[in-house]
């Protein structure tokens, strides 16, 4: 999926932009690309963008008593990935970990 797909889709959480502002959020966005078991971020990072999936699998799981993870939840295409830590402004509560190869569109907090 390419990112007019995401700025398009009916299901993205940009869909009600106007075309101007879709255009302009366009051009801040990040894209990185992730192997499959790849952190993007780890518990405890200060989040710095804006994450939301543009294409794999993400979990986000927290380390439980033991060792033992926990998952917290699992983001697909057009998901948004630890935005309650960054509108929070507080560290993750959890790390997230692809399950396959994802891309991951990254937009500044600025």
């Amino acid at each position: 999926m390419g990112m007019k797909e995401v700025l398009e889709s009916p299901k993205s959480i940009f869909s009600t932009l106007t075309p101007e502002e879709k255009e302009d959020l366009q051009n801040h966005i990040t894209l990185a690309y992730y192997k499959k078991n790849e952190f993007i971020f780890k518990e405890g990072d200060k989040p710095s963008s804006f994450l939301f999936l543009v294409d794999g699998k993400v979990i986000i799981y927290k380390e439980g008593v033991g060792g033992r993870e926990q998952i917290i939840r699992m983001t697909k295409p057009l998901g948004l990935i630890g935005y309650r830590a960054l509108l929070a402004e507080e560290p993750h509560i959890g790390s997230a970990i692809t399950l396959e190869d994802s891309t991951v569109g990254f937009i500044s907090h600025e």
